[in-house]
């Protein structure tokens, strides 16, 4: 069984929509990701990615601050040359296929 993490109480409590899950499994990371959330409502859904990431740095840099004394700024500059690094030079290629979610209710 997958180690899951606790899911946040805001979301628990309100109306929610989960974008993104990423795991680790035989040595490969493992994505689902809900595109097409803000297609569907009209939006160009690539630039709030980037937010939704960007975000997600900030909250990773809170916790290194948090649990390990680790500056904040120097974090997120740490974690931006990572990823410029990987999206000029991989060090792996994706592999896999996106499958279309049928959504029933939003």
């Amino acid at each position: 069984m997958p180690q899951e993490l606790p899911i946040p109480p805001a979301a628990l409590a309100h109306r929610s929509v989960e974008m993104i899950r990423v795991w680790l499994a035989d040595k490969k990371q493992h994505v689902a990701l809900n595109v097409g959330f803000w297609e569907e409502r009209g939006l160009d859904e690539r630039s709030a990615w980037g937010i939704v990431i960007a975000d997600m740095i900030g909250h990773i840099a809170d916790a290194h601050h948090s649990e390990y004394g680790r500056d904040r700024a120097e974090t997120v500059s740490i974690i931006r040359q990572a990823i410029n690094a990987e999206l000029d030079y991989p060090t792996s290629e994706r592999l896999g296929d996106f499958t279309k979610v049928k959504r029933t209710e939003e």
